[in-house]
């Protein structure tokens, strides 16, 4: 199991290259997948992208290459036409105003389209050459931080999962008490009819048998029961988020069925608690990739 929040970086230096590559994530519903890296190199974000896509099945990802070019792999050209467009230009306000401070070589450089960045075939191999080995090490410093946050998250599911139990334990033991109280309650309601002269015998009968399996929560209880097992089953095969998520809607519709068909207080209050569980749970299986 792995969380999808997680942060590492990497610096590295090679013979050809040197950088600094960072990957960060949070939690999302599919893979969203952004790399900032030097515009020149289109071509090779294209390649990270597919890569890292065989690597990360869901979560927001952004990775940051930052890299250090040799003077024999550089990407930095000068566009020499729009230089000396540049320089004519400045003579000729130099020319015409008398004081002004004179542009140095780098103010002339900030100038736009002064330089221009490109690769060939052979400096675009170098570069990934350099850089895939480095990544899978990032990958795999990722992977560590979203195994061990994973570790955690798995400790609270099942952690959880014992307090559902425990809860719906408890709901069990006051089962009983509750059917006493509605076969108690609905034996001096059909007294207080009977009393009635005009009363209907079979639709009275028809109706006290409606209300008593309206409250009766016994299927209820046996769907938890088999929803707990199944998730007990996912987390232990390691399934991702989505089923789990399925399965815990499951366990609050029939949660709320209970407290909806429940006279008991303790019954209640015991559906209360599990609903909160279930909320925590949910928050935090959206942190499974």
């Amino acid at each position: 199991m792995r969380s999808m929040t997680a942060y590492a970086s990497h610096v590295f230096s090679s013979e050809s290259i040197n950088g600094r590559l960072e990957i960060k994530s949070v939690n999302s519903k599919s893979l969203d997948l952004k790399i900032r890296i030097h515009e020149a190199l289109g071509e090779i974000e294209y390649e990270i992208s597919s890569w890292v896509r065989k690597k990360i099945q869901r979560g927001k990802v952004f990775i940051r290459i930052d890299l250090d070019f040799p003077p024999e792999l550089s990407i930095y050209k000068l566009k020499e036409s729009t230089l000396l467009s540049y320089i004519k230009f400045i003579d000729k306000i130099e020319n015409s105003f008398d004081g002004l401070v004179k542009p140095s070589s780098v103010d002339i450089l900030k100038l736009p389209d002064v330089m221009k960045c490109e690769t060939n075939e052979e400096i675009t191999q170098k570069i990934k050459s350099a850089i895939f080995p480095q990544l899978e090490i990032l990958i795999e410093k990722f992977n560590k931080v979203r195994t061990a946050e994973g570790d955690e998250l798995k400790k609270f599911f099942f952690e959880s999962i014992d307090l559902l139990e425990q809860n719906k334990i408890k709901i069990e033991s006051f089962i009983e008490g509750q059917k006493s109280k509605i076969r108690t309650r609905l034996e001096e309601k059909f007294k207080e009819l009977r009393e009635i002269s005009d009363y209907n015998s079979n639709r009275m009968e028809e109706e006290l048998l409606y209300y008593s399996e309206r409250l009766d929560i016994t299927e209820e209880i046996v769907r938890i029961n088999s929803h707990i097992k199944m998730l007990k089953k996912e987390f232990n095969i390691e399934k991702n988020g989505k089923k789990i998520d399925f399965i815990f809607q499951e366990v609050n519709r029939e949660t709320n069925t209970i407290a909806s068909k429940s006279q008991d207080f303790e019954i209640v209050n015991c559906t209360i608690s599990m609903k909160d569980i279930i909320s925590q749970m949910r928050e935090q299986i959206a942190n499974i990739e």
